[in-house]
């Protein structure tokens, strides 16, 4: 996901804004942050790897931050116990959160 790679057969999705989330050609799966439009929230919206497929046509995660999107990812992406998805995913820590957290873990270094 945080190479854009769609799963086999399935399309990739599109870029664009849609309910205030934008995703972009870099970042497809895991909505698009920067310092310019850091919404003030708990949440960061994640698309799922077969999302545009027959059975999961528009299928997002919204994951669960215990705190607000700029402190954590300022001070403490790598905190895995900061983050809450609600995805089936029977490991530790969700491929979602972990494309969340690869995505944004220099976050503090961008700007």
């Amino acid at each position: 996901m945080v190479r854009n790679i769609p799963r086999h057969g399935a399309p990739l999705p599109p870029i664009g804004l849609r309910n205030n989330i934008e995703f972009t050609n870099n970042q497809r799966y895991v909505e698009y942050l920067d310092r310019g439009n850091l919404p003030d929230r708990n949440f960061i919206v994640v698309r799922s790897q077969e999302y545009g497929t027959k059975y999961n046509w528009r299928k997002t995660y919204k994951v669960l931050l215990h705190n607000n999107i700029e402190q954590v990812l300022a001070e403490s992406p790598l905190r895995y116990t900061l983050w809450t998805c609600p995805c089936r995913d029977k490991a530790a820590v969700c491929k979602h959160i972990l494309a969340i957290v690869r995505t944004y873990s220099t976050y503090r270094f961008r700007f």
